[in-house]
C-alpha cells in the first residue's frame, strides 16, 4: 500500500484533462425535470464543485505536483489579493448567506467565485493548442446547432414556466445573454480553424456558431463578436501573420457571415433590423441626453446611473456579493414604481465592472481591473509565439467587451476563467 501511494505521488496531474472537461463537458449539463425551479445554474455549479474537489483529491495525494501548483508571482498575488477584497465585502454584505452561497438561479456568490479561480490556476498549468481547441470547439457546435434549433421551434429538451414562449435560443445557458457570451468565446476558435486551413468544412463550424449568435437576439454579444473580429485582425496584422492564406480565410468567413444573415433575415425579416438600429438608437439617446435616457439599452440606463449612486454609498467594501437587489429596493422601490408602475427584478448592474464595484467596492473592481492589465502585459509578447494565442485573446477580449453590457453568471463565468488561465499559463512548452 505503501508503494502504491509513493508511486501515486510521484505521478504527474493531467491538468489537461481536467481542463478539457470543464470547458467541455460542464456546459451540456443541465437537469430538465419537471416541477425543478432550475434546468441550468444550479447543476453545473454541482458539477463544478465536484470536479474541482476531485481535482484536489488527487492533488492533495501527489505532493510534488502540490509542492508546484500555485506559482506565486505578480498575477497569482494579484488574484490573492482580489479574493481576499471580495472575502472583505462578504463580511460587510447586508445578507452574509447570500454573499457566501449566491441566491437561487444565480449561485454566485464568494464559494462559486472561488471556483472560477481554480479553474483559472489549473488552467494555468495548460498550454493552449489547436487539439484543446477541436476540443472545444467540438462543444460549441453542438450547443450552437442545439440553439438553432429552439430557434426553429424544435426543442427536445421540456421548458419550465418561465421559457415556455421564448422564441431566442438559449441553449443549456439558461438564457439568450448567456448564451450569446458563450458563444463570444467560441467564435474566434472557430476563426482559428479557417484561417488555419481556409475551406468549406471549417467554414461550416464558424457559420454554425455565428448563425446561433444571431439567433440569440443579444445586442452585446453581438458588439462582444465584432471587437474580438476586429481585434483578431489587427493582431494578425500586428504579429505580421497576413499572406495570402489569411486573404483567402477572409473570404470564406464573409461569405459564411452573408450566408448566416441572409438566412436569420429570411426567417426573421424584422428582428435584425429592429436590434441593430436599437443599438444606434440608444447610442444617439446616451449621447443626446434626451428625455428617453433612463430608458435606454432596455432600461440598462436607469439601472447603470442608480448603480452607480449606490456605489457612492458604499465605495470601499460594496453591499456585499448578491446583494445589489436588497440595496437597489431599499433605496430605489418608491422611484421604480413612479417611473415604470413596477418594482423592476434588479440584482444585477448588467455591467460586470459596475456590479463588482458595487457589491464588493471600489478597491475590488481596482485590484480585478489590474489581474486583467497584468496577464495582458506580461504575456501579450506570446502573440508573435503561435496563432493559438490570437484566438485566445479575440476570445478574451470580446467576452470583456460583451461584459459592459451583460452580467457574469455560473454557466459561463468558469469558462472565461479557464480562458484566462490558458492565457497566463505557466509553461511555453507544447504549444503548436
Amino acid at each position: 500500500m505503501n508503494s502504491l501511494k509513493k508511486i501515486w505521488a510521484q505521478q504527474a496531474i493531467n491538468y489537461n484533462g481536467f481542463i478539457t472537461f470543464i470547458v467541455t463537458i460542464i456546459p451540456l449539463v443541465i437537469w430538465p425535470v419537471i416541477n425543478t425551479t432550475d434546468y441550468f445554474y444550479l447543476p453545473k455549479v454541482i458539477s463544478l464543485y465536484v470536479i474541482i474537489v476531485v481535482f484536489y483529491l488527487v492533488l492533495i495525494l501527489n505532493r510534488k505536483a502540490l509542492q508546484s501548483f500555485v506559482t506565486l508571482d505578480s498575477v497569482t498575488w494579484l488574484l490573492l489579493f482580489y479574493l481576499l477584497a471580495l472575502s472583505i465585502s462578504v463580511s460587510f454584505a447586508l445578507n452574509t448567506e447570500l454573499a457566501l452561497y449566491g441566491k437561487p438561479l444565480r449561485e454566485e456568490g464568494l464559494f462559486t467565485i472561488m471556483l472560477y479561480f481554480s479553474a483559472f490556476l489549473i488552467a494555468r498549468h495548460v498550454a493552449p493548442t489547436a487539439k484543446l481547441y477541436r476540443y472545444f470547439l467540438a462543444t460549441g457546435i453542438l450547443l450552437a446547432c442545439y440553439g438553432i434549433s429552439q430557434y426553429f421551434g424544435f426543442d427536445p429538451v421540456p421548458r419550465d414556466w418561465l421559457r415556455t414562449d421564448w422564441t431566442s435560443s438559449f441553449s443549456t445557458f439558461g438564457n439568450p445573454n448567456f448564451f450569446g457570451s458563450y458563444l463570444v468565446l467560441m467564435l474566434p476558435l472557430a476563426m482559428f480553424f479557417v484561417f488555419k486551413r481556409p475551406h468549406i468544412i471549417t467554414s461550416i463550424g464558424y457559420t454554425i456558431i455565428f448563425f446561433a449568435l444571431l439567433t440569440t437576439r443579444t445586442r452585446g454579444a453581438w458588439i462582444g463578436a465584432f471587437v474580438a473580429f476586429v481585434s483578431y485582425l489587427i493582431m494578425l496584422v500586428f504579429v505580421k501573420r497576413w499572406s495570402k492564406q489569411t486573404t483567402m480565410a477572409i473570404r470564406y468567413i464573409f461569405m459564411s457571415s452573408l450566408l448566416a444573415l441572409i438566412v436569420f433575415h429570411l426567417h426573421s425579416p424584422q428582428v435584425l433590423g429592429l436590434e441593430l438600429g436599437s443599438i444606434f438608437t440608444d447610442a444617439k439617446t446616451i449621447m443626446t441626453n434626451d428625455n428617453n435616457l433612463l430608458h435606454a439599452g432596455s432600461n440598462r440606463m436607469y439601472i447603470w446611473l442608480k448603480t452607480l449612486d449606490l456605489v457612492t454609498v458604499r465605495p470601499f467594501t460594496g453591499f456585499g456579493l448578491e446583494n445589489l437587489q436588497l440595496a437597489f429596493v431599499s433605496q430605489y422601490k418608491d422611484d421604480m414604481l413612479v417611473r415604470f408602475g413596477r418594482v423592476m427584478f434588479v440584482d444585477k448592474a448588467h455591467n460586470e465592472y459596475l456590479h463588482i464595484a458595487v457589491t464588493a467596492g471600489i478597491p475590488a473592481l481596482v485590484i480585478y481591473l489590474s489581474f486583467l492589465v497584468q496577464i495582458a502585459r506580461k504575456y501579450s509578447t506570446r502573440l508573435a509565439e503561435s496563432d493559438v494565442y490570437l484566438a485566445l485573446s479575440a476570445s478574451l477580449i470580446g467576452y470583456l467587451t460583451q461584459a459592459f453590457f451583460n452580467i457574469s453568471v455560473v454557466s459561463v463565468a468558469f469558462i472565461f476563467w479557464a480562458f484566462l488561465g490558458l492565457m497566463a499559463h505557466v509553461s511555453t512548452r507544447n504549444v503548436h
